[in-house]
Parts: structure tokens; C-alpha cells; sequence
């Protein structure tokens, strides 16, 4: 969903149940309610603390611990996000890099960068520490041990230190409590790691409850990080058949199908759902869906819309610059590829223009966008 729409309802209904939660702190659809609006407007932290309290309240609500969950899984990118910017933030992010692989079982390619990180900083215990732990899982109890002789154990009254023995301890609430407001590469570490376990719980509260709309959706977006986009849209439809009227999830299910390639699918789910629920995001992927499937004619209408109702939807102009390109209006499409060049990944926009500036006679700047476009090509290959 294109990000100015979810800000514009979370806009909207935060003041109201803001004042409902406050005139009936125990009303937990309210407060529900308003972690999502929070959400919807990037507010993660003040959102987890609404779905927290209604699932402490409730710890059979599905839907409070699938936003808890996921508040929290976007705190912990936030925080690596950070870390990856701050100036002495590489070595931290390649330790958090490391301790991905660790937990997804890839002992070896952990260990290696692990003592990539101590060959760049001996002294960073927390690489040292979770050295020793994979070395012990992998089967190394000589090399684990003398991981351990180097370390020092002590854990000094200092806030990151602090966290780090409160994070051993599997305290992670406490270690958000701990850091929160701090900005140091170590801190945001820290909080990373914190947050990704604070996920995780929420996640396996989920998991335990009965089978809910929640947790199919929570299995779809497994899946999905897996590229397993046939198998969500599966999950996605076992949602929506638990709760038939909710067109978000059949929205959900459409874009799964879409990243499965099932394009035919995707829209005969899409034109009944655009019909029902016209918003600029169905009308993008059912648009973008006819146009990869070789109706250009079909999808123009449908973009048109989408860039008249939100203007600043990059992907869309690129979706529209190629429709007028396919049915033949090459000059309509330059603005609107001109435009996306902005979010052009893989090169198909410079591609795209090229075309639009052949069509016109524009050589020379038709010359320019192939080079660039070849020049996409090949860092892509390289990396």
C-alpha cells in the first residue's frame, strides 16, 4: 500500500480513539484500533505499547500480538537502518549480519564473519561471545573455550554493557528500556537484536493461539521473505475465507499472486475487488497485473487514476510511462518515466525511456538512457 494512504487513515482515526482509549482505557477493540492507526503512521514504538497492553489484557487476541509482532520487527530494522549510517556503525551491522546467519543455522558462514568482525575489532566482546557460542554448536569445544579464556566477564554498570548482560539474560524488554533515545552504534545493536527477540515472542504467543485470520497471515509473510509466494497467497486465501468481507486481505492475496507471476489469477481476484474497493493501491496492482500480461489498453485507465489520486507514486508513473509506450503514445510517456527514473532499480525505467525517446526522435538523449541503462545492467551482474 503506497505509504500516504496508510499516514492519511492513520491521520484520521488516531485523534478519535485516542480520546475513545482515554475516556475507556479497558476498551481493547479501541485500543486495537489505535495501534494500527499508530502504525499506519510509522509510529511503531507508541503502537507496540497499545498492542502490548491489549494483549496483557487479552493474550487471546490474534490480531494484537500480529501488531505487536510486527511494531516490533520494524523497530529492528529501524535500528539497523541507523546503524548502518552511523560512522563507525560497519562493524556493529556486519556483527548483526553475523548473528542472522547464526540463527538461521548457517554456522560456518557465521563463524567466518564473526572473526571477521574480531579481526577488525578484537576487543568487541559481543562478537567474541557469540563466536564461542556457534563454535560450541558447530562441534568446537577446544576452539569455544578459547573464545571464552579472552573474554572479560564482567558486566561494568555502564548502559551498553548494562544491556548486553540484560540481553544474556533474555531481559530484552529491558534492554528497550535501557537504551531508549540512545543513538551509538553499540546501543543500536543492541536494540536490534532486543527487538528482533521481542518479534519473535510476539510471533510464537501467535503461533500457540488457534488458527485465526492473524495467523495465516503471519504464515503468509514467512513465506514471503522465504519467495515462497504461491504457498502466501495459499495462506492468504485461507484468511480471507475466515473473514470474507475483509477486501485488505484479498488486496494482500492479489500481491501475493503478483510476485508469484500467477497474473491471470491476480486479476480476476483484482477487477471485482477494484470495483468494490477503488482505492489508488488496487487500482496500481490491477493496472501493473493487465500490463505485464499484455493489455497496455486495459491497464491506462487504470493508472491514469492511480497518478491523478496520488501524485507522487513513483512506481506508478513507470507503470503508466510503459502503458502509453505499448499502445503506441511514446510522447504521453516520457514525463511520467522521466519521473520514475528516481526509484529505477533494475534499469527497466532508463530501458523504458530509451524507447519513449527513439519514438520521438530524441537520439541523443535516447543514447544516453541505454548507456545508463547498461551500465545498471552491469553493477547488477557484479554484485
Amino acid at each position: 500500500m503506497p505509504a500516504c494512504r496508510r499516514t492519511r487513515w492513520g491521520r484520521r482515526s488516531g485523534p478519535v480513539l485516542r480520546k475513545v482509549v482515554a475516556l475507556e482505557p479497558g476498551n481493547i477493540r479501541a485500543r486495537t484500533l489505535l495501534g494500527d492507526a499508530l502504525r499506519a503512521q510509522d509510529r511503531e514504538e507508541a503502537a507496540a505499547e497499545q498492542f502490548a497492553t491489549v494483549t496483557s489484557s487479552d493474550p487471546a487476541s490474534a490480531r494484537a500480538w500480529l501488531g505487536l509482532g510486527r511494531s516490533y520487527e520494524a523497530l529492528a530494522r529501524r535500528a539497523f537502518a541507523r546503524l548502518e549510517q552511523l560512522p563507525d556503525g560497519s562493524t556493529y551491522a556486519a556483527l548483526l549480519r553475523a548473528d542472522v546467519l547464526a540463527a538461521s543455522a548457517n554456522l560456518q558462514g557465521a563463524i567466518e564473519l564473526y572473526r571477521q568482525v574480531l579481526e577488525r575489532s578484537p576487543a568487541l566482546h559481543p562478537a567474541r561471545e557469540e563466536l564461542a557460542i556457534v563454535l560450541e554448536r558447530a562441534g568446537d569445544e577446544a576452539g569455544a573455550a578459547e573464545e571464552r579464556k579472552r573474554l572479560n566477564q564482567s558486566c561494568e554498570r555502564q548502559r551498553v554493557t548494562t544491556a548486553a548482560c540484560e540481553f544474556r539474560a533474555g531481559r530484552h524488554a529491558a534492554v528497550v528500556r535501557l537504551l531508549q533515545g540512545s543513538r551509538g552504534a553499540a546501543s543500536s545493536y543492541w536494540l536490534a537484536r532486543a527487538y528482533n527477540e521481542l518479534a519473535r515472542d510476539a510471533f510464537n504467543h501467535l503461533a500457540a493461539l488457534p488458527p485465526s485470520p492473524e495467523l495465516h497471515q503471519f504464515r503468509a509473510g514467512m513465506l514471503r521473505d522465504r519467495g515462497k509466494h504461491l504457498e502466501a497467497a495459499e495462506e492468504l486465501r485461507l484468511a480471507s475465507e475466515m473473514v470474507p468481507g475483509d477486501l485488505v486481505l484479498q488486496q494482500e492475496r492479489a500481491r501475493a499472486l503478483l510476485d508469484a507471476k500467477s497474473f491471470d489469477e491476480a486479476i480476476r481476484l483484482l477487477e471485482p475487488l477494484a470495483a468494490r474497493m477503488p482505492s489508488a493501491d488496487t487500482l496500481f496492482l490491477l493496472g501493473d497485473a493487465l500490463l505485464i500480461s499484455g493489455k497496455p489498453a486495459e491497464a491506462l485507465p487504470k493508472l491514469k487514476a492511480v497518478v491523478a489520486r496520488v501524485p507522487g507514486f513513483l512506481p506508478a508513473h513507470a507503470a503508466l510511462g510503459r502503458a502509453y509506450i505499448e499502445t503506441g503514445d511514446a510522447r504521453s510517456a516520457i514525463a511520467h518515466l522521466e519521473a520514475a527514473l528516481k526509484v529505477d532499480e533494475d534499469g527497466s525505467v532508463h530501458y523504458q525511456l530509451a524507447r519513449a525517446y527513439q519514438a520521438t526522435g530524441r537520439m541523443a538523449m535516447a543514447k544516453r538512457m541505454l548507456e545508463k541503462y547498461a551500465a545498471i545492467e552491469k553493477a547488477r551482474r557484479n554484485h
